[in-house]
């Protein structure tokens, strides 16, 4: 029971440095925020007050927590508002939809090095490279929508090979930070870990309770980074190839499109992070 609350309360940490770092975006560029809330405010919210265009609240489920952005994933309606995210360029959008998920990582690899390897430049270098990496992939898709702005009519088969193409590279991204977060951080030993069922056994057995509480931090933010990137529906992974879909064929992706995929993707993230909390709960905590 001890773990349990200590993992909710660190995912509440997570998500709270989360939705702040994409809060201090929103603000730079000018995006409203109609909602920060700290827990889901299911019904109702236990604490609530407006300053300014926000309504911060602190909800009573006590897992995670959401921001409301006025344009995130399109408008509804014809007119779009001056502080709308879709308003935002493609590399304010890109800004925004990285804050979250990149805090979560450096926040995880710099407790991991500064409290178990002593050795903080190591990971400050991947850190940096995984940053350029970001940025690099940023600055190349930005460099083609431009190219792409002043060529006329795209067919849809152009439309369709380039968000493939898109999603190719961005997987392929994935991956490459995958092993580069691997060199200072045991990412591919705790997925083992998790798979056989003994990450308890292997990184909590202590009797340190500091060791467990560091341990978890660093885990759930390294975790929550590739989870948030996973290019399935509703995740920002996706989100960030709509946005690039969006800009290259000046129209949104279709609401079937969206449906089928969402489809397609639910399985995957049910199986995910079912397996996870069955893993991670259940088998190494339980």
């Amino acid at each position: 029971m001890t773990y349990l609350l200590i993992f909710f309360a660190i995912i509440a940490g997570h998500t709270l440095i989360y939705n702040l770092s994409i809060y201090l975006f929103t603000s730079i560029f000018g995006v409203r925020v109609e909602k920060f809330y700290v827990f889901f405010d299911v019904k109702f919210a236990l604490l609530k007050k407006k300053i300014g265009k926000t309504e911060f609240g602190l909800g009573w489920v006590p897992f995670g927590g959401y921001l409301k952005i006025v344009g995130f994933g399109g408008e509804p309606s014809e007119e779009i508002p001056a502080d709308s995210f879709s308003k935002l360029s493609f590399i304010k959008q890109y800004l925004v939809l990285f804050a979250g998920p990149l805090s979560n990582l450096i926040v995880g690899l710099l407790v991991y090095a500064y409290v178990f390897t002593f050795t903080p430049s190591q990971s400050f270098a991947s850190i940096g490279i995984i940053v350029l990496l970001l940025a690099g992939y940023a600055i190349l898709v930005n460099f083609i929508l431009t190219l792409n702005r002043n060529r006329g009519k795209i067919t849809t088969a152009k439309k369709d090979l380039f968000f493939l193409a898109s999603m190719i590279v961005y997987c392929a991204l994935m991956v490459t930070i995958a092993y580069l977060v691997n060199q200072v951080f045991p990412l591919f030993d705790c997925f083992e870990k998790l798979w056989q069922g003994n990450l308890m056994d292997s990184y909590f057995n202590t009797p340190d309770s500091s060791f467990n509480f560091y341990f978890f931090v660093a885990l759930l933010g390294v975790l929550l980074f590739f989870f948030n990137l996973l290019p399935l529906s509703g995740m920002t992974g996706f989100n960030l190839l709509k946005a690039i879909y969006r800009f290259f064929s000046g129209e949104a992706i279709s609401d079937k499109f969206q449906a089928i995929f969402g489809l397609i993707s639910l399985p995957f993230l049910l199986v995910i992070f079912g397996w996870f909390l069955y893993q991670f709960i259940v088998v190494s905590l339980g």
